[in-house]
């Protein structure tokens, strides 16, 4: 039975843990379910529960603003029941993660503090302005809060105004075509910064307004981008319509958006029909690479055939003495920047090849995806560094699906999708 909260105190009233002069609560059928039917225990219980999965939340988002209300919650129920061990580690728990935030956020402030204003960059200024705004919730009872109120207001000021500007550099350059090449980025970007405006002024008007126009931007952007991708599909320009969908696809990510399903629709088809001409054409390892993404999109029935359709076809085919044009393919797909595919497909073709020159020169074209991929990986660090946490990631999803056994790669992999979470976006 699910339990609908409207309020702890609300909670504290039903369970008769508290005493209060509050007027009695109206409680739902299930309230009173539990009021009625539940040991103290249990109901020490139901609280632990909803404290737990309240912290759960707060991680989730990376908010802080949720501690209090977890920690009456948890010291309700060990109120209620002292014996309740879960009550006390969740306690415990809590405590030692306040703990270390007020550390972490008690240190940060130290080093800050230390220079002067002027020295600051952009990003310590912002960061000094969000770890004041945590020791707001987190800070104990002997830290000089007003004292660190007095140095971070100016700067606090100073933030609200730069990220404002930067905004609307974003918007005006976004409106101008000679900067049509990197306007996927700059829309993340500019969605960061409205993101990180609202952090420290949630109630500014200027990032609302931001908000609404990069909406309306992208509508009308995505859509031109939708029927050219669909015109491209037409006519067969397969690789063009895969990219250009896919700049949808990212530019819907890049603001923390899901796709309505109509670009997964198109390109699902942009892969099959490819997969099937080249099935036509005999390039039996780049329609196996095609047919894969298709399937990755939709596992459908015709696609599953299609895949069997490939390799029954591969199996007679003598890759030795096509290898010259399958080079040329994985050159192609190098020169693309499309490695997984590349990979894929000198992995396939790997496997059936028998003449020892065609291994060596298939041999040097792996070292050249692979020189590649750690190029990718390097970049893709380097805009981790740079807080540009989706384009590393795009990175990083590349290198993983090349060595997934490369651990350091996956553990920046997690670090990129938890900073976007934590953005508010959804990787």
């Amino acid at each position: 039975m699910k339990f609908r909260w409207g309020s702890v105190l609300a909670a504290l009233i039903l369970f008769g843990l508290v005493g209060c002069q509050t007027p009695p609560v109206q409680l739902s059928p299930s309230e009173q379910w539990i009021k009625d039917n539940l040991s103290v225990r249990e109901k020490s219980d139901v609280l632990v529960d909803k404290g737990t999965a309240l912290y759960a939340q707060m991680l989730d988002e990376d908010s802080l603003k949720y501690i209090a209300k977890i920690k009456t919650i948890l010291e309700t129920a060990l109120k209620a029941d002292p014996a309740n061990q879960r009550a006390s580690e969740a306690l415990k728990t809590l405590d030692t993660f306040v703990t270390k935030r007020q550390t972490d956020a008690q240190n940060k402030v130290k080093v800050l503090t230390a220079k002067s204003a002027a020295t600051l960059s952009e990003k310590e200024k912002y960061d000094l302005v969000v770890v004041f705004q945590q020791l707001q919730l987190l800070a104990p009872p002997n830290f000089d809060l007003k004292k660190l109120n007095d140095q971070v207001t100016p700067i606090r000021t100073e933030v609200v105004k730069t990220k404002s500007a930067n905004i609307q550099d974003y918007e005006t350059k976004l409106q101008n075509p000679k900067f049509e090449s990197s306007a996927g980025k700059m829309v993340s970007l500019m969605h960061d910064e409205i993101v990180s405006l609202q952090v420290v002024d949630p109630t500014n008007a200027g990032a609302k307004a931001a908000t609404d126009w990069l909406d309306k931007f992208l509508v009308a952007r995505n859509q031109t981008d939708l029927e050219a991708a669909k015109k491209a599909y037409a006519a067969k320009d397969y690789s063009t319509a895969a990219k250009t969908a896919g700049r949808v696809e990212q530019s819907l990510a890049g603001i923390g958006s899901d796709n309505t399903g109509e670009v997964d629709a198109l390109l699902y088809k942009v892969y099959f029909d490819w997969a099937k001409d080249l099935l036509t054409a005999k390039k039996y390892g780049e329609a196996t690479s095609r047919v894969g993404e298709a399937l990755n999109l939709n596992s459908t029935a015709e696609a599953l055939d299609l895949r069997d359709k490939i390799a029954k076809a591969s199996l007679t085919r003598d890759y030795d003495a096509e290898y010259d044009s399958i080079d040329k393919q994985l050159a192609s797909l190098i020169a693309a920047g499309d490695l997984k595919t590349a990979w894929n497909l000198a992995n396939s073709t790997g496997n059936q090849l028998k003449k020892e020159d065609t291994k060596t020169k298939l041999s040097g074209r792996k070292k050249q995806i692979l020189d590649a991929t750690h190029a990718l990986y390097d970049a893709a660090v380097a805009s981790y560094g740079d807080e540009d946490y989706r384009e590393a990631k795009l990175g990083f999803d590349v290198v993983v699906a090349i060595d997934p056994a490369w651990q350091l790669v996956k553990s920046y992999q997690d670090k990129a999708k938890a900073k976007l979470q934590a953005l508010g976006g959804k990787p």
